[in-house]
């Protein structure tokens, strides 16, 4: 049973997109990439977060449909991302680019029932048997984000550049990827499928899930001006271009990134939108 694509947006918060959101069959998926900016190894790709994210979006869209369990998928996945990355990348600390992952699978036998996959700060929009709205995602790089915020506070009038000393603690905090301690992302280098977070959910046929880049959740959790709730009531009807654009007039306010502590004015910020079938 597929899934039916309600409303996808993917906005470029700089000069290169490294989110990506797809759909095929019983599978959706919304990826953010990361690395240090160091020269591509791979032409056509500005950033190798670019190449990372790009490879596994369409891998999934070419292959995801062959697999019924979502630890299978992801093991093959892993297999074939250190297979056409190659060799570490000695310039950065982590080995090479990492991405955010959360996948959702439609379950084979009862369309009210969704398989989630979760790696890194992603995440899953949808209702709670209590009628809030449950946030799903991956909080183990937050007091690694931390220790960044807190060299960046006390840099009065460092404007929306980062300065040495935050750019080493984020270098260094790349040493912590898929370590033991560390927190998880999706790599070509290091394993990760171990660190993946599952969840099973209830979700009735014809109701949305929303997923979501952390550059679209600002607006529950960084600048707090919507409440998840909001969020996804907006992302549900249609709304997403609507409220991302809402978020980017708050950031261009909020240039130097005082107000709202973050590591650049904009990120990239994606929302799909997709709902269960009944056939």
């Amino acid at each position: 049973m597929p899934w039916r694509l309600e409303h996808r947006i993917c906005d470029r918060g700089g000069k290169v997109n490294e989110d990506h959101a797809g759909v095929a069959g019983p599978y959706a998926w919304v990826l953010d990439g990361a690395g240090l900016g160091t020269q591509p190894r791979f032409s056509g790709f500005a950033t190798d977060a670019a190449w990372l994210v790009h490879t596994v979006d369409r891998w999934l869209s070419e292959h995801a449909s062959r697999y019924r369990a979502l630890s299978a998928l992801l093991g093959a996945l892993e297999a074939e991302l250190q297979t056409k990355f190659g060799p570490p990348d000695a310039t950065d600390p982590a080995g090479g680019p990492s991405a955010c992952l959360t996948l959702a699978q439609l379950d084979p036998t009862d369309p009210g029932i969704v398989h989630l996959a979760w790696i890194a700060d992603t995440v899953a929009l949808l209702p709670a048997a209590t009628g809030c709205i449950d946030v799903i995602t991956d909080d183990r790089v937050g007091p690694f984000e931390a220790r960044v915020f807190d060299v960046m506070a006390r840099e009065p009038g460092r404007g929306a550049q980062l300065s040495a000393a935050a750019r080493a603690h984020i270098f260094r905090n790349r040493h912590c990827v898929n370590q033991p301690d560390g927190y998880a992302v999706v790599s070509p280098i290091r394993p990760w499928t171990h660190l993946v977070c599952y969840r099973t959910v209830a979700l009735a046929p014809g109701t949305p899930l929303v997923l979501m880049s952390d550059g679209a959740t600002r607006l529950f959790d960084t600048c707090q001006v919507m409440s998840a709730a909001d969020v996804y009531a907006a992302a549900a009807r249609g709304d997403g271009a609507e409220i991302v654009a809402q978020l980017r007039e708050i950031e261009r306010a909020d240039a130097d990134c005082v107000r709202y502590p973050r590591f650049k004015v904009h990120d990239d910020a994606t929302i799909l939108v997709v709902a269960p079938t009944s056939n």
